[in-house]
């Protein structure tokens, strides 16, 4: 089963990628928090992630946080059009250039937040 951006449509919660294939299964969603934080959550579970970090390691799961004060500062990163919706500008980031958003935002020297886990 695979669904791409727009799968789910919200104001507050997307899912950008919801991919399962034999062996492997991918997520990617994006949330806009009642504080204004942006979150970009993904996890990766397979012989996807096995291929990038040796055959012990299945599992791959990264948070990307936006801090409410550099929102802004990430939607002209993303190319946002005046008042324009965060989530719609990340979900068209993914589906233009098929990267995680929070990666992009990152490059741009914008400030935020990284978690992430290899293992299970």
């Amino acid at each position: 089963m695979t669904r791409r951006a727009g799968s789910r449509r919200d104001d507050s919660r997307r899912v950008l990628r919801d991919e399962q294939t034999p062996g492997d299964r991918r997520t990617l969603t994006v949330e806009l928090l009642a504080d204004g934080r942006l979150v970009v959550d993904g996890w990766d579970l397979g012989s996807g992630v096995s291929g990038v970090f040796g055959e012990d390691v299945r599992e791959y799961e990264w948070v990307w946080t936006v801090p409410a004060a550099a929102v802004k500062d990430a939607m002209v990163a993303l190319g946002a059009e005046p008042g324009e919706h965060p989530l719609d500008v990340l979900e068209r980031s993914f589906l233009t250039t098929g990267r995680d958003p929070g990666s992009t935002i990152s490059d741009a020297g914008v400030p935020l937040e990284f978690w992430s886990r290899l293992g299970d």
